[in-house]
């Protein structure tokens, strides 16, 4: 799961990914924060692809990559083209040849509750 919270004054985003282990408990989180974010879109595709290098760091080879986000769903899997996500999906594409099994997945929003909290906290953490 993950989820990109988005503060447009500022131009910056809160970024998290949770991945969940398919036959155990185990839960990995990771969030940043990042600036001259130009639109909530973008922190969402950010998010994936940040939560693609974690994985892939951490040697996990079998990957469903959900958001709630149903636009960024369809331009990574190529059903639509956003001219403001090229680069951003490029590196999605990129990560995608380290999993042995990679799928991409829209899910309603509450079932990314937790990616959404966390993505929160991370941004309002960062006015500190």
């Amino acid at each position: 799961m993950s989820d990109a919270a988005w503060e447009a004054t500022r131009f910056r985003a809160g970024l998290a990914w949770v991945i969940k282990g398919e036959l155990t408990s185990e839960v990995r989180r990771g969030s940043s924060v990042h600036d001259f974010v130009n639109s909530p879109l973008v922190g969402e595709a950010l998010a994936i692809r940040e939560g693609l290098f974690m994985a892939a760091n951490q040697g996990i080879s079998n990957l469903w990559c959900c958001s709630d986000n149903l636009t960024l769903i369809r331009a990574i899997t190529h059903k639509i083209q956003r001219k403001e996500l090229q680069g951003i999906i490029k590196d999605i594409h990129n990560l995608s040849s380290a999993f042995v099994s990679l799928d991409f997945f829209h899910v309603s929003r509450e079932n990314n509750e937790e990616a959404d909290a966390l993505a929160n906290v991370v941004l309002r953490n960062s006015h500190m």
